[in-house]
């Protein structure tokens, strides 16, 4: 089994910029989620969703703190609920990857760090967490692929290089 750590790739101050005008989450709820308090932001955004059931924002941050509260299954469905309305980004396909990695569904983690990459190709976090899952599903040529790829951006990384030079 594949152990990955779940995270909000980027500020979520930044995600706010990306999604539609009709897409905003409640102040409260996005500081108890900044600062760390998953139990309250949980309950915000339930609150949040309960009137505003199509907010994929707060959808998204309602699954990134069931993440962090160890809820994977949760996080996921919220990951799954956000994107089918539209909200579409790398980060929350970054997130998926990470989240679906936790529950060992590996064909997903793939296919939710490849959306990532689709939509930044530079993610050397997404490309490294990548190679990983193709080596340990047997596509071997694909892993060392990627792995290059994040040496081809900096030579010097040392979780590729230790990744390509375990592979077979």
């Amino acid at each position: 089994m594949m152990v990955m750590a779940s995270g909000c790739s980027v500020p979520l101050s930044r995600e706010r910029a990306l999604s539609p005008g009709s897409w905003t989450c409640d102040n409260d709820a996005d500081e108890a989620l900044k600062g760390h308090d998953y139990e309250k932001a949980i309950r915000l955004h339930e609150r949040l969703l309960a009137g505003q059931p199509d907010n994929a924002l707060a959808l998204y941050h309602l699954g990134y703190a069931y993440g962090q509260v160890g809820d994977h299954l949760k996080e996921v469905l919220y990951y799954e609920k956000a994107t089918s309305l539209g909200y579409k980004t790398a980060n929350i396909y970054f997130n998926m990857g990470m989240a679906y990695g936790e529950l060992d569904n590996k064909e997903r983690a793939i296919a939710a760090f490849s959306k990532s990459l689709e939509m930044d190709p530079g993610n050397i976090d997404a490309m490294i967490y990548l190679g990983m899952l193709y080596s340990e599903i047997g596509k071997k040529q694909e892993a060392r692929n990627q792995l290059r790829k994040v040496l081809d951006i900096d030579p010097n990384n040392s979780m590729a290089l230790k990744l390509l030079n375990s592979i077979p």
